[in-house]
C-alpha cells in the first residue's frame, strides 16, 4: 500500500488538495521514467519557462473556432521588469503564445480556474488573492493588455465569498456564476451569481457545514436548461472516520442550487468505497444523471494519513443513487482525479490524474495520466506522463475538438526558471486519436 505524507501548501488558498497533493510535490526529483507504448501521438505545444510566457498552469483550456487555446497560469509572468503572479495567454494552432494579461501580485494573484469565453472573445476568470483585502477578483480581458476587475470579494460587502479557486461559468444573459473556498455567513465558502454589465453581486448560498451541509467549495458550478445550478465541495456532510469533524471535516457533498437560491444536498460521501473529497466540477447529461471524480476514497491501494484509496470515478442518478463507475488502483491506471470529465458523444469519459501511472516523480508514485473510462467502466491510459520534458502532473479537465484531438496542461516539468519552479513549470500537451 502506498504511503503519503502531508505537507505545507505551495498556494496560500485554504483547500484540501492544495496541502495535500501539491505539498507532495516538494519531493519530487526530475526524474525521467520511460513511459510504456501508447497508440495515441502526444505533442507538447507550448512549454512554459517562468519567464513573461508564465509558469504552473492550474487551469483547463477554452478555444475558439479558429482553434486557438486560452489559459491562465498560476504564477510566472513579467510586470514592469519584476517577476509577476500568472498570466492570461493565448496560443495558436502553430503553439505560438501570446500574453494578453499579467497578474502583478499586488492587485490580483493566483489566476486557477479554467476561463469562460463569450461570443465577443471577451474572456472572464478569477484570480484567488488580492491586494485590497486578499480575497480575490473577477475578472474580464478583452484585448491583449486590456483587462477590468469585475469585482473584488470582500470590498463593501461583509458576507462576501473570498478566494475563489474555480473559474466561472457564463449563460446566455450576460452573468457569471462561480464559487468561492471561504467567506460567506459562515466563512467556508459561497455560490455567487455577477452581472457583468452592472457589475451586482449576489451572494446564491453561504456553506455551513451545518445539518450536513458541505464546505469549501473549489470546483466550478454547471447549469441545466431550468437555471439550476450543481456543484461539489471538497469538505462537509458526513463527518466523522476518516474525514474528521467540523468545520473543515467531512468527505464532502454534491449539492443543487434552484433559481430560487435554495440548496439541496443531493449526495454525501462517507469516505470509503463511495470515495471521499470531491475537488472537480460535475458532468450532466441529457436525462439528469450527474458524473464526477473523488481524489480519495474508492477501493484502491493508496493511504494518506486516515485516507484511503486513490479516487474514484462516479454516477449519481435522478433518485440520488451513487454508482461508482471506477476505481484508480494507484499503479500504471492513475491515481488522485483532481478534475471534471469530459464525455464524448458515444458516451466515452475523458479525464486525468494527478499522480499514478508508473515510476517518477513524487518519491515513484508517477507523474500523472490522461484516460478513457468507457460505457462498461473499462479505463484506457491514454498517456502517462514522465516528468521530464513531457511535463507532469495534470490537474485540470481536457479539452477535446471536433476531430478526438485533446488538449490539456500539466502542473509540473519540462524545465524552466529552476527558482521559480525547480520541478519544471508546466506544458500545454495535445493528444492526437
Amino acid at each position: 500500500m502506498l504511503k503519503l505524507s502531508r505537507h505545507g501548501s505551495w498556494f496560500s488558498s485554504l483547500r484540501l488538495r492544495s496541502t495535500a497533493v501539491l505539498g507532495l510535490m516538494v519531493l519530487a526529483a526530475g526524474i525521467l521514467a520511460t513511459s510504456s507504448a501508447q497508440a495515441q501521438t502526444f505533442i507538447v505545444l507550448h512549454k512554459f519557462t517562468g519567464g513573461s510566457d508564465g509558469a504552473a498552469p492550474r487551469s483547463g483550456l477554452v478555444a475558439d473556432s479558429a482553434g486557438n487555446l486560452y489559459g491562465t497560469t498560476a504564477g510566472g509572468g513579467i510586470w514592469h521588469g519584476q517577476p509577476a503572479a500568472g498570466v492570461v495567454f493565448k496560443l495558436d494552432q502553430n503553439g505560438v503564445e501570446t500574453v494578453l494579461a499579467t497578474f502583478s501580485g499586488g492587485g490580483a494573484a493566483g489566476p486557477f480556474g479554467t476561463l469562460a469565453r463569450d461570443s465577443s472573445g471577451h474572456l472572464y476568470g478569477t484570480t484567488s488573492e488580492s491586494d485590497i483585502n486578499g480575497g480575490g477578483i473577477v475578472f474580464e480581458v478583452f484585448a491583449p493588455g486590456g483587462r477590468t476587475a469585475l469585482h473584488i470579494f470582500g470590498k463593501g460587502q461583509m458576507e462576501d465569498g473570498e478566494h475563489p479557486y474555480a473559474g466561472v461559468i457564463l449563460d446566455g444573459k450576460g452573468t457569471l456564476y462561480g464559487t468561492t473556498t471561504a467567506g460567506g455567513a459562515s466563512s467556508l465558502g459561497v455560490v455567487f451569481k455577477l452581472h457583468i454589465k452592472s457589475r451586482k453581486e449576489t451572494i446564491l448560498h453561504s456553506f455551513t457545514g451545518k445539518g450536513g451541509d458541505g464546505v469549501i467549495p473549489s470546483a466550478p458550478v454547471i447549469r441545466d436548461a431550468a437555471g439550476n445550478l450543481y456543484g461539489t465541495t471538497e469538505a462537509g456532510g458526513t463527518y466523522g472516520g476518516p474525514c474528521g469533524s467540523p468545520p473543515l471535516g467531512g468527505c464532502g457533498v454534491v449539492f443543487k442550487i434552484n433559481i430560487s437560491g435554495e440548496e439541496t444536498v443531493l449526495h454525501r460521501f462517507a469516505g470509503g468505497t463511495d470515495g471521499a473529497n470531491p475537488g472537480a466540477g460535475l458532468l450532466r447529461d441529457g436525462s439528469g444523471n450527474l458524473y464526477g471524480t473523488t481524489y480519495y476514497g474508492g477501493s484502491g491501494g493508496c493511504q494518506y494519513g486516515s485516507f484511503t484509496g486513490c479516487g474514484t470515478v462516479f454516477k449519481l442518478d435522478k433518485t440520488r443513487k451513487e454508482t461508482i463507475l471506477y476505481n484508480f488502483t494507484g499503479g500504471a491506471d492513475g491515481a488522485v482525479p483532481t478534475a471534471s470529465l469530459i464525455r464524448d458523444v458515444v458516451g466515452n469519459f475523458y479525464g486525468t490524474t494527478v499522480l499514478g501511472g508508473g515510476t517518477g516523480c513524487l518519491s515513484q508514485l508517477g507523474c500523472g495520466t490522461v484516460f478513457k473510462l468507457d460505457t462498461t467502466g473499462k479505463e484506457t491510459v491514454l498517456y502517462r506522463f514522465t516528468g521530464g520534458s513531457d511535463g507532469a502532473n495534470p490537474y485540470t479537465e481536457l479539452l477535446r475538438d471536433s476531430a478526438g484531438n485533446l488538449y490539456g496542461t500539466t502542473f509540473r516539468g519540462a524545465g524552466g526558471d529552476k527558482n521559480l519552479c525547480p520541478l519544471g513549470c508546466g506544458v500545454v500537451f495535445k493528444i492526437t486519436p
